[in-house]
């Protein structure tokens, strides 16, 4: 899928894309063509071990993954699975190169986005598929991959990124948003320390994140405002 840059809404938000692609010579074009079409390319890794480590710190916005790899036994489900725990917030964008309908499905069912044929997608297609992804909608670029879509249950909307936090956990987020240790939180909400460390911890659970500056960057991306006394 290499090419030239092309013309297609280059303006818009950069994305940044993790890439799994077992072929070395596709893994490489993939990504000269994205860099080349205004896009971040984060990461790109022939093999699921080093592309899972790597979505849990990349916070990537969509990641292209190739359905069939020789290393996880042709089954790129498996892989799907586990970048639903290990990046909760990365969209996915799948590559196939069979027309496999019960696979595809299950594609779709485990969060991907899109499904595209390697034989049939272009870098367009492939562009406003990344595109489509980022905004979470579902896309197919062929007929088989189409009539799976169309017998897929409509897509719930996303839930809200702060819905699962109750009042205070926001508060502690906001506090973490402007770079406040545990102390100056307690000191800040009249709570005790323990109470604040409780408060980080469940944040790391419902939020998926790993480390406190995670967290603030988080707090940053969703529009938290810093609260600072």
């Amino acid at each position: 899928m290499g090419g030239p840059r092309l013309d297609i809404q280059n303006s818009e938000q950069r994305l940044k894309i993790l890439l799994l692609e077992g072929r070395r010579l596709e893994r490489e074009s993939l990504a000269s063509m994205l860099e080349a079409n205004g896009m971040d390319v984060v990461g790109a890794h022939g093999d699921a071990p080093s592309f899972l480590a790597d979505a849990r710190q990349a916070e990537a916005d969509v990641a292209v993954v190739d359905i069939y790899l020789e290393d996880s036994g042709g089954d790129g489900l498996l892989v799907l699975r586990a970048l639903s725990g290990a990046a909760p917030s990365t969209r996915v964008v799948v590559l196939s190169a069979l027309h496999v309908p019960d696979t595809v499905e299950r594609a779709y069912q485990l969060g991907a986005c899109a499904c595209l044929h390697k034989l049939d997608a272009d870098c367009a297609s492939l562009i406003l598929a990344l595109r489509a992804a980022s905004r979470g909608e579902r896309v197919a670029d062929c007929r088989a991959f189409e009539d799976v879509l169309r017998r897929l249950p409509a897509r719930a909307p996303p839930p809200q990124p702060l819905a699962a936090l109750t009042s205070r956990e926001r508060d502690v987020l906001a506090c973490l948003a402007s770079g406040a240790d545990n102390l100056k939180i307690a000191a800040i909400l009249d709570i005790a320390e323990s109470t604040v460390r409780a408060h980080v911890s469940s944040l790391y659970q419902k939020l998926g994140r790993e480390s406190r500056t995670e967290l603030a960057i988080f707090a940053r991306d969703v529009g938290v405002r810093p609260r600072l006394q």
